[in-house]
């Protein structure tokens, strides 16, 4: 199989867990993680909170939940961008690049995004907070899409350092090509043989 489409088969099934990934991490924390009561104790009491994130390990802010909103969101719409680009080559291999650097942006995105969440439940988890268990979860498929995000840049990487060698095996080629062209047309036989077809025609 070549490589043009074994990239096309892989990048596009782990685009699409990125996107269930995304839209799985949207939909725990709307249902279960923000803007919910919560159990949490107190000098050994548990009793219930309101809390605006169950992320964050604070009852009155709710940035991380829209952070992770954004991370998601942000997620979703750039992997639109780039399935135009898994499928669509043109301007001679410029568009490998673009690719490359849509996932590049994402997988830096998902990276940072898993160590914020990763900290933050930590912390929450140490409080005796509920919901342990779906905030274990945003983290983990947090790094789960980041290491996809990983593969899918190395991937492209590739890809588009086989374009630059094909591009300069291409160019080298070719200036080859001329510098013979050039050495044959300097050659003393090909010179005479100008001079007597140019005599000729003026006998002519």
């Amino acid at each position: 199989m070549e490589f043009k489409k074994f990239k096309q088969i892989f990048n596009g099934l782990f685009m699409l867990l990125k996107c269930g990934l995304a839209i799985g991490i949207i939909v725990i924390v709307e249902v279960h993680l923000y803007h919910v009561y919560i159990w949490k104790t107190a000098n050994g009491v548990y009793f219930t909170a309101w809390a605006s994130c169950a992320i964050s390990g604070s009852a009155a802010g709710s940035n991380l939940c829209e952070y992770t909103y954004a991370v998601a969101g942000f997620s979703l719409l750039l992997q639109i961008v780039a399935a135009f680009f898994l499928f669509v080559e043109c301007c001679g291999g410029f568009t490998k690049w673009i690719e490359l650097a849509i996932h590049g942006v994402l997988a830096a995105w998902w990276i940072a995004c898993s160590i914020v969440i990763s900290d933050a439940v930590k912390d929450t988890n140490d409080k005796g907070w509920s919901q342990e268990n779906w905030r274990n979860a945003v983290a983990i498929m947090s790094w789960v899409a980041g290491l996809l995000s990983c593969f899918i840049a190395f991937i492209c990487l590739i890809d588009s350092l086989k374009c630059l060698a094909g591009c300069c095996a291409g160019m080298k080629k070719k200036h080859e090509m001329e510098q013979a062209a050039k050495e044959h047309h300097d050659q003393p036989g090909h010179q005479q043989m100008n001079r007597d077809e140019a005599q000729k025609a003026v006998a002519v």
